[in-house]
């Protein structure tokens, strides 16, 4: 049985993505989402979910340095019960704390061009997020 997830960075207007490989073990960047309505996000969001056979969701919680929640963490939640409400899926909420800092000095050494970058951190970003997830799923 396939246990695919799929990850999300959620941004303002985007949202990076990462997809595990169907036994759950590795987490790949797959795309960035851009979006101008909750009705286009979860239209694309559910085209992605059944062409790649996703049986869950793994969401980036902005947690401050602290740990603790702040206004973005309640927002990422409020989006994660939205998410949950209207895709029917199971969303599970990751601390996403130096995720974009840690794919930015992943890219930081390549030599292609600032949007391209910019796409590629948000997919990175998602896919650290996901294996995190992943990872702590194995040492349960």
């Amino acid at each position: 049985m396939k246990n695919r997830l799929l990850g999300l960075d959620h941004g303002k207007n985007h949202i990076g993505l990462a997809l595990s490989d169907p036994s759950g073990l590795l987490a790949s960047p797959y795309l960035v989402i851009n979006y101008l309505s909750k009705k286009e996000l979860l239209t694309q969001l559910s085209d992605i979910i059944a062409k790649e056979q996703v049986n869950g969701l793994v969401i980036g919680l902005p947690l401050n340095k602290d740990g603790r929640k702040g206004k973005a963490a309640e927002e990422i939640e409020k989006f994660a019960d939205f998410i949950n409400h209207n895709l029917k899926l199971p969303v599970y909420l990751i601390d996403e704390r130096f995720t974009s800092q840690q794919a930015n000095v992943i890219l930081n050494s390549s030599k292609m061009n600032l949007q391209k970058k910019k796409e590629l951190t948000h997919k990175l970003s998602a896919a650290l997020i996901l294996q995190s997830y992943l990872d702590r799923q194995k040492n349960l």
